[in-house]
């Protein structure tokens, strides 16, 4: 499998709801990263937000651009 095509199957994935939701999980993890946060109770907004985000074209767009460059031949 070349760059472009790794890049072409992980994007598509994005359009699972089940992957975009652990990928939301974990990008919202890290904004809240600790559980005695003044921001826990607004976890399940923030994920969601998050969520849309994932499964937006710019979101997705850079994503397919960093898979590609990931396993680019040096």
């Amino acid at each position: 499998m070349d760059s472009d095509q790794f890049a072409n199957c992980a994007t598509v994935a994005l359009n699972d709801d089940s992957v975009r939701s652990v990928v939301a999980k974990q990008v919202t993890d890290q904004l809240i990263p600790e559980p005695q946060s003044d921001l826990i109770a607004a976890w399940p907004i923030i994920q969601s937000v998050v969520s849309s985000v994932v499964g937006g074209r710019a979101f997705t767009g850079a994503f397919g651009r960093a898979c590609a460059t990931s396993i680019a031949p040096s």
